[in-house]
């Protein structure tokens, strides 16, 4: 993505100073809950996706891709000039702040980083009269990395986790139906829940699945997901969107999930990626489109 235009930064939460209580208490969290790289990223995840959190996640290393090259920024009451840089994680595709004041050798944009450093709040400034906030991450050292070109799984099967969410994906095909609005494709798969047993027994089949991307011939469109019933549809599907539609953990249901398609596009494969937290390409999918339910199911 391209560099927002910052005309007037308007606050800072918890920029870098010592009497920061808080800064003091991520200092001194750096093991225990957050020591385990999993944890570390579904933690960044979420504070990327809504910056106005709090957290106490400590110092941490993780990779990173750099969107933009240095530039300065100042806040209101302060003389202290800061270098930032736009940055972003595998499993978010929204920006963060990335504040490398402290980075002599400061990474090149377009490249892919390890970070070491602390996260510090959030930002925010003004744009066309509305208020853009992002989290605010405070480096203390900054490596080069070499993402994987190791070749991907092509098997119609993988597994993902989040949090304390984790389950088995296997795709058992797709085929083309329309909604009220437009032509969909709708894509059937079985999972399985390898997550723990919890009292909050809502589905989390959707939110894992945002960490892979759906792609329309596997190259010429991505799609997005439609949040209505398609005109066919196998009955013995449980909707992945649906929050009730809980899978136990150690068992396997059969869910569905629809996407829309762009009027005049016609492609007979879906394709499925998945990048794991270092960008790398771990898993890659195709599945034939049938013309219709029956013709999928033969």
């Amino acid at each position: 993505m391209k560099k927002v235009s910052v005309i007037a930064i308007l606050a800072a939460l918890c920029v870098l100073v010592s009497s920061c209580s808080m800064f003091d208490d991520l200092l001194n969290s750096t093991k225990g809950e957050f020591a385990e790289p999993e944890k570390v990223y579904a933690e960044l995840d979420s504070l990327i996706s809504k910056p106005d959190q709090s957290s106490k996640m400590g110092k941490v290393s993780f990779v990173a891709y750099i969107a933009s090259e240095p530039f300065e920024e100042t806040f209101d009451g302060e003389d202290k000039t800061y270098m930032y840089q736009d940055a972003y994680i595998a499993r978010n595709d929204k920006v963060f702040a990335l504040d490398v004041t402290d980075i002599s050798d400061r990474p090149d944009e377009d490249s892919f980083v390890t970070i070491t450093g602390t996260f510090t709040g959030s930002i925010y400034w003004t744009e066309d009269n509305e208020r853009v906030q992002v989290m605010n991450f405070h480096a203390d050292k900054i490596e080069a990395f070499t993402v994987s070109d190791a070749e991907p799984n092509t098997s119609n099967k993988f597994s993902l986790k989040s949090g304390t969410s984790q389950g088995e994906f296997e795709f058992v095909g797709a085929h083309y139906s329309e909604d009220s609005f437009r032509d969909v494709v709708v894509v059937y798969f079985k999972f399985k829940n390898t997550g723990e047993a919890s009292n909050t027994k809502f589905n989390n089949v959707n939110s894992l699945l945002g960490a892979a991307d759906f792609w329309y011939d596997n190259i010429e469109d991505s799609l997005s997901g439609s949040s209505f019933d398609p005109d066919e549809l196998d009955s013995g599907a449980l909707a992945a969107s649906d929050m009730q539609a809980y899978t136990y953990p150690g068992k396997t249901q059969l869910y569905y999930k629809v996407f829309q398609l762009k009027e005049g596009i016609s492609h007979p494969v879906l394709g499925i990626t998945v990048y794991n937290d270092e960008f790398a390409l771990v898993n890659d999918i195709q599945i034939d489109i049938a013309e219709n339910l029956a013709a999928m199911q033969g």
